[in-house]
């Protein structure tokens, strides 16, 4: 955390296990792109909703935004990697997704509930936390005001979708 109170992400934790991609995948990677990690749970009617949702705003903004799914399981019975992958894979998720068994990332940031998706500006600074289902447009429209801040590139492509 800054001095002025900003929180930055350097790097996810080494913790987290990518259970439908083949290496760990590093924020330096998505530098210049917009941020939304998906913190969910696979016995929530409401994360199963918001994962709906939140590939909506993926396909429309392809470009400029990238999604991370962040398992953090309820219940023990959850906590498999196998069972993450099924469920990630049920659900339709084409964006990378991670378990969190440990709750790692999710105390790191101060996560109460699931659904919670965090927005990260192309800088990895978090600009917004966001708990509960039903805040797609809630969610666009912060992501387009994050991409204002990001370098020219973005801003076209945000320009282009309008």
């Amino acid at each position: 955390m800054s001095g002025s109170g900003e929180i930055y992400i350097a790097e996810l934790p080494s913790e987290l296990t990518w259970v439908n991609t083949d290496e760990r995948l590093h924020l330096t990677a998505l530098r210049g792109k917009a941020v939304l990690l998906n913190f969910w749970t696979g016995s929530s009617i409401a994360c199963e909703q918001q994962a709906q949702e939140l590939r909506q705003l993926e396909a429309k903004f392809h470009d400029g935004l990238a999604i991370l799914g962040i398992h953090t399981p309820k219940h023990p019975a959850e906590a498999e990697d196998d069972s993450v992958l099924k469920m990630a894979n049920r659900w339709h998720l084409r964006h990378p997704v991670a378990n969190d068994r440990e709750w790692v990332l999710w105390r790191q940031l101060g996560i109460q509930a699931w659904p919670t998706v965090v927005l990260l500006d192309h800088e990895a600074r978090v600009v917004g936390i966001y708990q509960g289902d039903g805040r797609k447009a809630e969610l666009e429209r912060a992501s387009r005001k994050s991409w204002t801040r990001q370098p020219r590139r973005i801003a076209e492509v945000m320009t282009q979708l309008r």
